[in-house]
């Protein structure tokens, strides 16, 4: 199965977040999987979200290494720069 892993960061749009998840890790009933998908964070725990609560996000950046494809959801802003940990791990 392709490891989908979505990387998120303070302040996480929901919509970008939810439209990965609905392609990648929502079961459809009579389709065959063909992806498992997993969510992490720079660092663990809860990240706030542009809807105004905090998501529990409870993997780190080792969740990467076993990605086959990495997703990076909305970056907002997209200026903003990775941090080495991120870099390194991407």
């Amino acid at each position: 199965m392709h490891r989908v892993v979505a990387l998120v960061r303070p302040v996480q749009s929901t919509f970008e977040l939810g439209i990965a998840a609905e392609v990648f890790g929502t079961p459809r009933a009579g389709v065959p999987r063909h992806y498992a998908f997993d969510v992490c964070a720079e660092t663990p725990g809860p990240v706030p979200t542009t809807a105004g609560y905090a998501m529990s996000v409870p993997r780190g950046l080792s969740a990467l290494a076993a990605a086959d494809t990495v997703l990076i959801p909305g970056w907002a802003p997209v200026e903003a720069p990775l941090s080495p940990r991120v870099r390194r791990a991407l």
